[in-house]
């Protein structure tokens, strides 16, 4: 950065909420040369989100060196599709309060409407996400359930295989990118190769684990690890990826389209651009 005299840094969320993260974020992961240089205007720090809530790009700017002007979200604070109705609101506390006392709103007492295809945000109600009070959520565990996947379109496998990508599993996660465009694998076989995917990175498959990283119900997880069972991917007895399923993950990571470089260059479609050329010492191609 130093060397190509970066001016400008873009933070990217989906929704900012209490500010929290972004805030950890900055405090824990941004070096102090970065720091520096945004503290003396050398570098410029913009903050892009879908939606976010006044009170989380307060919270922001009083910890990260940024103006309103560079905070821009798709949909404004004053947004109503954000916020609860008076009668919305009085049945999020009559039940919220069985299940989570007085953090009946969510987390920092957000109150949030907003539900992604990838994940329930915590700033929503409790009843949406937490069990409890003889109450079961219609999104367990902040994760959206396979059943409830088509309310919001189809599978977005960009979104599931940069949970790969998260955990440094590059060449996979562009593979299963470009076997979704020209197969015509179910969802549910698609999230079964990425979980096979992310069981590798630690050797075993783990439900709990496998739940939080793909933010569904530790029940469609289950599901998944008995197919898995089915196919001879993963012994019953401890849990461990079997050969059949090390040497599918192996063939998969293998790039199938070498000879792409001598072909004409074409404009690139929306799925190519949205991970970088190289990332982590791995090359796309």
């Amino acid at each position: 950065m130093r060397a190509e005299r970066i001016k400008n840094i873009v933070l990217v969320e989906d929704f900012v909420g209490s500010g929290d993260r972004i805030k950890g974020f900055w405090k824990h992961m941004v070096s102090k040369s970065i720091k520096s240089w945004a503290s003396f205007g050398w570098t410029k720090i913009w903050l892009i989100c879908y939606a976010r809530l006044e009170k989380g790009f307060a919270a922001v700017s009083r910890v990260v060196p940024i103006t309103k002007e560079r905070m821009i979200s798709v949909l404004p604070s004053q947004d109503k599709q954000l916020t609860l109705t008076p009668a919305m609101n009085a049945v999020a506390e009559t039940y919220g309060r069985r299940v989570r006392g007085k953090f009946w709103a969510g987390y920092s007492g957000g109150g949030s409407t907003l539900i992604f295809q990838h994940g329930c945000p915590n700033n929503t109600p409790v009843i949406l996400w937490a069990n409890g009070g003889g109450f079961r959520a219609i999104f367990p565990g902040k994760g959206i359930p396979p059943g409830l996947q088509g309310y919001f379109g189809s599978l977005n496998s960009i979104a599931t295989a940069e949970v790969l990508w998260t955990f440094r599993q590059y060449k996979l996660a562009l593979s299963l990118l470009e076997d979704a465009r020209l197969s015509k694998a179910s969802a549910i076989q698609f999230r079964l190769l990425v979980a096979l995917g992310l069981a590798s990175s630690y050797g075993h498959w783990d439900d709990n684990k496998l739940s939080a990283q793909l933010m569904i119900p530790a029940h469609d997880v289950v599901v998944l690890r008995l197919q898995a069972y089915d196919l001879g991917a993963v012994n019953k007895q401890d849990h461990r990826l079997t050969p059949f399923a090390t040497d599918l993950l192996s063939k998969l990571r293998t790039p199938r389209f070498a000879a792409s470089n001598a072909k004409q260059h074409l404009l690139a479609t929306v799925e190519e651009l949205y991970y970088p050329i190289a990332c982590g010492g791995v090359a796309r191609l």
